[in-house]
């Protein structure tokens, strides 16, 4: 197998396939190898940049590039909560918003997270309390945030309290934000929760949906006027 030398053209701009890299601001040699991974250090860079990358390989057969170029920012990721609450029903679900600079949004960005809570989506008992979430959500090109859905199950344990779902940002190419970490909640299905009126009758009866929304939940009793029966 041939021996291979690598170098990583970065900079600025994306200095495309051009001949040696020759529109390419910096160079870093990597090396030579014939097969494995190879990693460098880049030092002098601007803050809040966007810079790209390319690696360049030849060896006794030719050359190669690495395409399309591949990025990163020296700017911060963010997170936050766009919907707090989600329901076991799963007809409402709960979304994390993962926010980048607005220069930043010329190629798109995958940032990547971790799970933990008193829900843990399938790690402990799959499929339980939600869809467990893939560790990484991709920003489009053009765009300067994307969501991270919660999408809760109904399960089929009675009175069990509302559940949490925390999400922190993990370590990429960019740099983590001050706000890297965020709580979205599940409501618990079996928990009723209505308001009474003064002078309203008492009604029994299994329960139907309506949104309240001082209370942050879905589900309320009505139904037979102890009247009818």
């Amino acid at each position: 197998m041939a021996v291979t030398a690598v170098n990583v053209f970065w900079g600025s701009s994306d200095g495309f396939t051009a001949s040696a890299g020759a529109f390419w601001t910096h160079t870093n040699t990597l090396g030579t190898a014939v097969i494995g991974a190879l990693t460098t250090d880049v030092s002098g860079l601007a803050t809040n940049t966007l810079y790209y990358y390319r690696y360049y390989a030849t060896n006794q057969y030719g050359e190669a590039w690495a395409t399309p170029a591949a990025s990163w920012i020296t700017g911060e990721i963010t997170l936050g909560v766009a919907d707090e609450y989600a329901d076991e029903s799963g007809l409402e679900t709960a979304t994390f918003r993962v926010t980048r600079p607005v220069w930043a949004t010329n190629t798109a960005t995958t940032v990547y997270y971790t799970v933990g809570g008193t829900a843990t989506g399938g790690t402990a008992t799959p499929g339980a309390d939600y869809a467990a979430l893939s560790g990484s959500v991709l920003i489009p090109a053009g765009q300067a945030s994307a969501d991270i859905l919660v999408r809760p199950f109904q399960d089929s344990v009675w009175w069990e309290g509302d559940e949490t779902v925390v999400v922190t940002l993990s370590p990429g190419s960019y740099l983590v934000g001050a706000a890297n970490q965020a709580t979205t909640r599940i409501h618990d299905e079996q928990i009723i929760r209505r308001d009474v009126e003064p002078g309203e009758p008492l009604r029994l009866g299994l329960p139907f949906r309506k949104r309240q929304h001082a209370l942050g939940c879905d589900r309320r009793q009505p139904a037979l006027d102890r009247r009818q029966r």
